[in-house]
């Protein structure tokens, strides 16, 4: 038995005049699943798992004296488990989220600015009451981020990237009662101003 939800917010916003050009852009990921496994035992075996792939980009360009900008952000995730043999219960929760957002303005003082925000939350408990079997549960996600801002005054870029993966595994034994429990949270967080002097046109 398993749920999963996954949800993507893109937005784009552009602004442009022969006088004053403008380019904000934001774009967005969530990820959220659950993965569940009660084996009573028996003959048999159990599984269940979630694969996402996903990616989106944002392009702006515009000419003279506009300003343009692009973001990416592309990321796999995968969750698996599996029970073989006695009596086991596995689950597994697992959170992951992105956001980038910039803007840039190419009249009076301009100003660019850019943020890059990206983070996973694992957590996972594997039991293996009394009996012999197997059980294994793993959790991954890899992703990364990248955008880039110009105007005619200045050049700003930005990337990050993120790997991670949370694994547990038990082989029970008659009169055996093993456990795992693990737990894994990462954060990424970047921002960036860049001012440029008035130049006339």
């Amino acid at each position: 038995m398993f749920r999963q939800w996954i949800s993507a917010i893109v937005v784009v916003v552009v602004l442009a005049s022969l006088a004053r050009a403008f380019v904000g852009q934001e774009q967005g990921f969530n990820i959220g699943a659950v993965n569940m496994i009660q084996w009573a035992g028996g003959v048999g075996s159990a599984g269940g798992g979630h694969n996402v792939m996903f990616g989106h980009e944002q392009t702006a360009v515009g000419g003279w004296p506009s300003a343009s900008g692009t973001q990416k952000e592309t990321g796999v995730f995968t969750q698996v488990s599996s029970a073989t043999g006695g009596p086991a219960s596995v689950v597994q929760s697992a959170k992951a989220a992105g956001n980038q957002q910039h803007a840039t303005g190419a009249w009076s003082t301009p100003t660019s600015s850019q943020g890059q925000q990206m983070g996973v939350e694992f957590s996972g408990a594997i039991v293996k009451p009394n009996g012999a079997g197997a059980v294994t549960a793993t959790q991954s996600f890899v992703g990364g981020q990248v955008q880039t801002l110009l105007t005619p005054r200045t050049l700003s870029t930005a990337s990050q990237v993120l790997g991670v993966t949370e694994y547990a595994s038990v082989v029970g034994a008659p009169c055996s009662n093993p456990s795992v429990s693990n737990m894994i949270k990462v954060d990424l967080g970047q921002n960036q101003v860049v001012t440029a002097p008035y130049l006339p046109h």
